[in-house]
């Protein structure tokens, strides 16, 4: 009977030193220490996500009151006041919470091995808070791009239409003004220019006007008359076919005939004539010849 009284007091206590702790038992330190880190990130990702606007100063002084509460080895004075600096110095949440997180669950300043930072905060590839993710019930938008600046097409600017132009390009046989005449060999006063070209080249109104006669003479041939503005008027003579009539207007350029040789002359060429007012004048310097 004794032996069974004895082996039951030993069982008792076997049972008594392996019940275990109820609730409300006290804490080992290691664990009072990790709820203490928790509470601490607790406040801290809150300083973090709220206190966007919160200056240096009013950080610092929140963390010596955390830091009374919280008795462990982690000098959240310190860690409050990097924190601040960083939310000052507009620093990413990501380089924030790596601050928190390295300066809570550091022992003497080494990091433990479980108390490193998910790879996707890391690198990025996570989706920290406040952040739109497409699917989330928000929408999306892609990322418009500003367009480069068009360039300014270069507008060549039209040249001015020419006031006046020479009737045909050739060469100089006889100028303005006194000569002997290729014929009868007296000397005579020459009304005009004479302009050896090809015949058939066509002729062109020197500037724009009205067609004032169209006629046919022993000494001209085939010629007619340009009336301009300004009392000017220019005369072409020798005219192989004339191409307008009378009163028509032209437009300085426009073909109004074609050089030959009619009329007395001694080959073919254009004789040109200039008038101001009814006076001659020598058509040279306003027109342009190869010679």
């Amino acid at each position: 009977m004794a032996d069974v009284t004895d082996r039951t007091k030993r069982w008792s206590q076997g049972r008594l030193r392996e019940r275990p702790r109820k609730k409300g038992d006290e804490m080992s330190p290691g664990e009072r220490r990790r709820v203490n880190q928790l509470l601490a990130c607790i406040v801290l990702f809150g300083v973090v996500f709220l206190g966007q606007g919160i200056p240096l100063g009013r950080l610092t002084e929140l963390g010596t009151t955390v830091g009374a509460l919280i008795h462990q080895n982690t000098d959240f004075r310190q860690v409050f006041s990097k924190v601040g600096q960083s939310v000052s110095e507009g620093e990413p949440f990501v380089q924030t919470f790596g601050t928190i997180w390295s300066e809570v669950f550091s022992t003497d300043g080494e990091e433990p091995a479980d108390a490193a930072l998910p790879e996707d905060v890391l690198t990025g590839t996570g989706s920290p808070a406040g952040t739109v993710v497409p699917g989330d019930g928000v929408e999306s938008h892609p990322i418009q791009e500003t367009p480069p600046a068009e360039e300014t097409p270069v507008v060549e600017p039209v040249p001015a239409a020419p006031e006046t132009v020479s009737p045909v390009m050739g060469v100089l046989t006889s100028g303005f003004g006194p000569r002997v005449h290729p014929i009868d060999g007296e000397l005579k006063e020459h009304n005009g220019v004479d302009i050896m070209v090809d015949e058939g080249t066509p002729i062109l109104a020197y500037a724009a006007g009205e067609v004032d006669y169209v006629g046919e003479s022993p000494e001209y041939g085939l010629y007619l008359q340009l009336k301009h503005k300004d009392g000017l008027t220019t005369f072409y003579a020798h005219c192989k076919d004339i191409c307008v009539k009378k009163g028509q207007q032209v437009a300085v350029g426009e073909k109004i005939g074609e050089v030959g040789e009619t009329g007395n002359v001694t080959g073919v060429h254009l004789h040109f004539e200039m008038r101001q007012d009814g006076s001659l004048m020598d058509p040279m310097p306003y027109i342009k010849t190869l010679t």
